[in-house]
């Protein structure tokens, strides 16, 4: 591989991201753009050599260790920017884009708080959504280094245990 993101990685060393594993459990079951297979696309150019399948989905759910290690160590030589192009590069058909910034941003960035809510935090969130609805990414730069997906669930948790109603009455 050669590009903007050619770097060493030893503790990654000897682990083959193309194997059927990494590549999203396909068994070798996929073609080439070339073939004519109902289930495969050939919207490519005939000279790409891409690898292309309709209808399959990149798996999300499951994110190991040696991923989330990979997309740490990443962030720390190159910095937020070019998902797509870290997702190609080193993880394969494995992540996308999208995912490796989801993952980064609401899970494994080193400035999320994951610390106990204070009663405070509680009352500038209920008004917020009350005032801009469920925009979380608009609430979210009023709470500093809290994320949005965790403002929508504490949202959520404080909605259905009936907290809402009590810090109402309070103020």
């Amino acid at each position: 591989m050669s590009g903007k993101f050619d770097f060493s990685v030893e503790s990654f060393e000897g682990i083959d991201f193309q194997e059927e594993k990494y590549f999203g459990g396909h068994g070798g079951n996929l073609t080439s753009c070339g073939d004519s297979a109902d289930d495969f696309s050939n919207e490519l150019a005939p000279s790409s050599s891409r690898i292309v399948r309709k209808n399959s989905r990149v798996n999300t759910s499951t994110w190991s260790q040696q991923d989330d290690e990979l997309l740490l160590l990443l962030m720390s030589e190159f910095g937020p920017g070019s998902w797509h192009e870290l997702a190609k590069e080193y993880f394969g058909m494995r992540k996308t884009g999208p995912q490796l910034r989801l993952r980064y941003y609401d899970v494994l960035t080193p400035e999320r708080i994951r610390g106990h809510w204070t009663e405070e935090e509680d009352k500038r969130l209920i008004q917020l959504q009350q005032e801009h609805g469920n925009r979380w990414t608009l609430i979210k730069e009023h709470f500093g280094n809290r994320v949005a997906n965790d403002l929508k669930n504490r949202f959520r948790y404080i909605k259905k245990t009936g907290q809402m109603e009590n810090q109402v009455k309070k103020e």
